[in-house]
């Protein structure tokens, strides 16, 4: 599942996208500015959607592999989320 599109966020606010991904809600100026950026921006927007589909798929991958709902073993699990990257 591969795609061509690449994503291209704005190097000063990726650190922040990166934040916000790991459960960052800090408030205060900077991320004031940095959620302004991205509903601005479509290249952040577009990149903190993606990792956050990307992110929401390995969760559902882990979990359904944790409890045994999939017939996969891990190692083809890893091959699965390798083949997502």
């Amino acid at each position: 599942m591969k795609t061509e599109t690449k994503l291209q966020p704005c190097p000063h606010i990726f650190p922040a996208i990166e934040r916000i991904l790991d459960g960052d809600h800090k408030r205060g100026i900077f991320m004031w500015y940095v959620r302004k950026h991205i509903e601005k921006c479509n290249h952040c927007k577009d990149t903190l959607t993606a990792l956050q589909c990307y992110q929401d798929a390995v969760r559902q991958a882990f979990d359904e592999a944790s409890a045994g709902d999939i017939g996969v073993t891990q190692d083809e699990l890893g091959a699965i989320l390798r083949e997502i990257e």
